[in-house]
């Protein structure tokens, strides 16, 4: 009987083929089950990454991130920029929505109206998305905690903000610096090629919201400690920033939405960015709706 109403989810919200030897769960290996249910000629993209990121205790190896690699990570984020490149953000607003409030008044909003907002607005959602919220010592110098959990605080993800209709910022493209709070200007776009990204444009009126946040991420940066897992804790660590925006953004009256829908080359060329190093995993868009 369980397999039965397994296969008719399938067969009414799936373009999978199913086994026609689904009959029984009489399998001992719930793997032997995942592989019978999604049986086809060749597994897919994924199948092979739930299958190839699952700890096994016979092939768990602890993995020694060394000294050095750990301090370049920290370094690593202390640059330097010219002072014409740099949006300095002013200080955050007090945010005295209760989170219970937060929680159940979050929707998700599609229809942005086009109007302007100030950069004080901006400033809270990224600080409470993931700015600096508390610091640790470490033998490789002061590290800086951010708003969110990530796993081994290797902090992989950076956001990018596409302005569209935020004052003093234009049309550009920046790097959100947690340690400094700031924003640094990376590129100038072009609206037509913005809204090209989109693979609905018409579902989400991105070009009438005040701004887009894109997640992009050094994926390798938490591989390189965890292995092919380490994929899976990016995805989360992007699930918790994208819940700070959303809620932070219901606390200050704007509108936020989920983008997943887009075409990533297309995306990672607006930013400016190589795909492989650095990748675009998620997008939100804010703005105000009414």
């Amino acid at each position: 009987m369980m397999w039965e109403r397994v296969k008719d989810f399938f067969s009414c919200n799936s373009f999978l083929n199913f086994s026609p030897s689904i009959g029984s769960n009489t399998s001992d290996s719930s793997e032997e089950d995942y592989r019978t249910i999604f049986s086809r000629n060749s597994p897919g993209v994924a199948e092979l990454f739930l299958l190839n990121t699952k700890n096994s205790a016979h092939e768990l190896r602890p993995r020694i991130i060394s000294s050095g690699l750990r301090g370049s990570m920290v370094l690593n984020r202390r640059r330097s920029y010219a002072q014409e490149d740099i949006a300095r953000l002013p200080k955050i607003l007090d945010v005295d929505v209760r989170l219970d409030v937060a929680i159940k008044a979050r929707r998700s909003q599609r229809k942005f109206i086009g109007k302007k907002i100030d950069l004080d607005l901006i400033s809270t959602v990224l600080y409470y998305a993931s700015g600096i919220t508390g610091k640790v010592k470490s033998p490789w110098g002061s590290m800086g905690l951010e708003a969110h959990p990530s796993a081994g605080a290797l902090y992989p993800i950076t956001l990018y903000l596409v302005s569209l209709n935020a004052k003093h910022l234009g049309h550009q493209v920046y790097r959100y610096d947690q340690l400094k709070h700031m924003l640094i200007r990376t590129k100038d776009y072009d609206l037509s090629r913005l809204l090209e990204v989109f693979i609905d444009p018409e579902d989400i009126w991105v070009d009438r919201a005040c701004f887009l946040l894109v997640f992009v991420a050094d994926i390798w940066k938490t591989m390189r400690k965890y292995g092919d897992r380490g994929l899976r804790y990016v995805f989360i660590e992007c699930g918790e920033i994208a819940e700070n925006v959303h809620f932070v953004a219901q606390s200050l009256g704007l509108g936020s939405v989920d983008i997943g829908g887009f075409f990533d080359k297309k995306l990672e060329d607006l930013l400016g960015i190589d795909g492989l190093l650095s990748c675009a995993v998620h997008s939100i868009a804010i703005g105000v709706t009414r």
